[in-house]
Order: structure tokens, then C-alpha cells, then sequence
């Protein structure tokens, strides 16, 4: 999520992954998707969008580990964003 690599032709992107996804389960090597990963942490300078990818991935992230406004001291919320 955070190499974005699903933010456009996803449907290409998704019929590579699912073959090589299931051979990984199954012992095999890590999909491509995986391997070929990337992420510049100078990205989250620059995230503006919600519909990103990296976004999305990094408000999970915060959900997940209970984090808080910074502003308000609320956890966020999946309403919060």
C-alpha cells in the first residue's frame, strides 16, 4: 500500500498478484508486488490526496495502534477521517 502500486490499472495489477499471492501461501516466493516494494519516507510530505493508497494505509495504521488527535487528544475514528 504504501508503494501505491494499486493506484491505477488495478485490474492488471491484481491479475499478476492473485497467482503469485496463492504460490507464496503455498511456500513459494513473495509476489513481485512484495519483493519490488518501495516506499520514499519523504512521501508523507507530500500525501494530500484521501484516495491514495498511502493514505488510506497510514489512517489504518494510526486506527490500529489507538493514536490520537493531536488537536482534540480524541482516538481517531474510521469517522475522524
Amino acid at each position: 500500500m504504501f508503494g501505491e502500486l494499486y493506484g491505477s490499472a488495478t485490474e492488471t495489477r491484481f491479475a499478476k498478484d492473485l497467482p503469485e499471492v496463492l504460490q507464496w501461501i503455498n511456500g513459494g516466493p513473495a509476489p513481485d508486488t512484495v519483493s519490488q516494494a518501495s516506499f520514499s519516507p519523504a512521501r508523507l510530505h507530500t500525501m494530500r490526496s484521501r484516495l491514495s493508497a498511502a493514505y488510506k494505509g497510514l489512517y489504518a495504521l494510526l486506527m490500529r495502534d489507538g493514536a490520537k488527535d493531536f488537536r482534540t487528544g480524541d482516538t481517531i475514528q474510521l469517522a475522524t477521517y
